[in-house]
């Protein structure tokens, strides 16, 4: 919801289409073109250490954050937390980039459950490659956000967007438990829509409000928060999409 992004605990909506009509009215979809396939790209930017990307376009150092998550004392073997893939246990995920593919993998699950779940769709087609992941990270309208699946979720991914509302770094974000994207008071309404996205797989109506870094409140209306299920259909996490359009500054 959060972020929930909402919730990741996550927040978000997207300007709903059914997912066949996405070619002619997402901003973030291509028109297949019989000449070219190309996409126009705004890559994050790349250091030699990583690729990092802050709020509102400034880049940071490319440290990677150890997770602050202690082992589990539950009895039995302990199942790993859902990672990014190419994100070493017991580190956050760096700034999408060409050296991670911009996190193809974890969007084309975002998308595909977001298909499935919802008919809603944040690539422009079921095959579309790490161009168009490259092209959803670098958006300035698409508020996407991500938690992964521990105990106290942590953010594992955001849209330029997100970072730009927030008024947080990438290394920030991804080190920050979902429930704080909202105010102290609001988080147990944020929990009973984590539990109703649990519960229902997606809800596409979510509003509430959250607060950035600097301590700006605003309203998400209308956001699409929704469970992450890998092909085998486990669950990795939760999911929350809005356009920037939605926002309201209180």
């Amino acid at each position: 919801a959060a972020i929930m992004f909402v919730p990741c605990a996550l927040l978000l909506t997207l300007a709903v289409a059914p997912v066949d009509a996405l070619a002619r009215t997402s901003p973030l979809s291509h028109r297949a073109s019989s000449s070219s396939s190309s996409v126009a790209l705004r890559p994050w930017r790349q250091t030699r250490a990583a690729c990092v990307h802050g709020a509102g376009g400034r880049t940071t150092t490319g440290a990677r954050h150890a997770s602050a998550a202690s082992e589990a004392e539950a009895a039995g073997p302990e199942v790993p937390h859902y990672t990014l893939e190419g994100t070493a246990e017991g580190e956050r995920p760096t700034s999408p980039c060409g050296e991670n593919l911009w996190h193809y993998s974890h969007v084309k699950m975002m998308d595909q459950s977001l298909r499935r779940l919802a008919g809603m769709a944040l690539l422009p087609s079921p095959t579309a490659g790490p161009a168009h992941a490259s092209t959803l990270a670098s958006s300035e309208d698409l508020i996407c956000v991500s938690h992964g699946t521990e105990d106290d979720p942590i953010f594992n991914y955001a849209t330029a967007a997100a970072l730009s509302l927030w008024e947080m770094t990438w290394d920030e974000f991804v080190a920050t438990p979902s429930r704080l994207s909202a105010e102290a008071p609001s988080r147990e309404e944020r929990q009973t829509l984590l539990d109703r996205v649990a519960s229902d797989g997606f809800i596409a109506d979510y509003s509430g409000v959250r607060v950035s870094t600097s301590g700006k409140r605003f309203m998400i209306k209308g956001a699409t928060v929704f469970n992450l299920l890998d092909d085998e259909q486990v669950k990795r996490g939760q999911a929350c999409v809005f356009r920037i359009s939605e926002v309201e500054f209180l």
